[in-house]
């Protein structure tokens, strides 16, 4: 086994993920595998968690010195484009109802556009532009319109380095370097906290009375420490020979 393609269906969401990751996962990993080909081509709808789980996935790949492409969601017709034979159009209608039609193709690109830079796909799990196939046509332009209207909604793919000096986890302490953001691998800048918001969102928030609770810290010390000390303890497990240490959340 030197290459594998990971087969997307329409849909990647709670439903869906116990079968990928059963089928797929450790061939993924394996030391026999050379090149690991996500491919997203079908997909119009995602889950909040599976995004941070397939972004995790991917970067993971990428990190085992793997070579990783990752195709989108296609824009165009899939059918009239060929993307896929015959062969492979009968077995996605079987199994996922799919026929080709407008709607399904709007969903995909609004998927392809939201998935690169709302959710930060682009920039920040890890891998070169040129990993990319089937980038949606104008994204440079259409990304400054959809994160202008959809950024404040939505806290894109955030990887926090989860070392634990010393081989004591101190989650308390640790807990608060997340939050001002010294444990963020992704940040932008020195002076960015992991939660702090760009002016312009902040504004935007304002004027529609709307809060992150990051922000408004309701949940920062009760949920978010808990799932922080759970993710840490995991990306800390003693099977994990060769990953980096490190848990992501969106």
């Amino acid at each position: 086994m030197t290459q594998i393609k990971i087969q997307f269906g329409t849909k990647f969401c709670q439903s869906d993920l116990d079968e990928v990751v059963s089928e797929y996962w450790y061939d993924s990993i394996s030391a026999a595998c050379k090149e690991v080909v996500f491919d997203l081509s079908l997909t119009e709808w995602l889950t909040t968690e599976e995004i941070a789980f397939l972004f995790g996935w991917i970067r993971t790949v990428n990190q085992l010195d793997k070579k990783v492409t990752v195709c989108l969601p296609f824009s165009y017709n899939i059918v009239e484009n060929a993307i896929y034979n015959n062969e492979d159009l009968k077995k996605f209608k079987e199994k996922y109802h799919f026929e080709e039609n407008e709607n399904r193709i709007k969903r995909r690109k609004n998927r392809n556009l939201f998935l690169l830079s709302v959710w930060g796909m682009f920039s920040r799990i890890g891998i070169k532009d040129t990993q990319f196939k089937n980038i949606i046509e104008g994204y440079n332009s259409k990304q400054d319109i959809v994160k202008a209207k959809y950024s404040h909604q939505v806290i894109p793919f955030t990887v926090i380095d989860t070392t634990s000096i010393g081989g004591e986890l101190q989650f308390d302490r640790q807990f608060e370097d997340v939050l001002v953001g010294s444990k963020s691998k992704n940040k932008t800048l020195k002076k960015e906290g992991l939660f702090d918001l760009e002016a312009e969102i902040v504004a935007k928030l304002k004027t529609y009375a709307c809060y992150s609770p990051f922000e408004s810290k309701i949940i920062s010390n009760v949920i978010t420490q808990e799932l922080y000390s759970n993710a840490t303890q995991h990306s800390q497990a003693r099977e994990k020979k060769g990953f980096e240490n490190e848990c992501y959340f969106t």
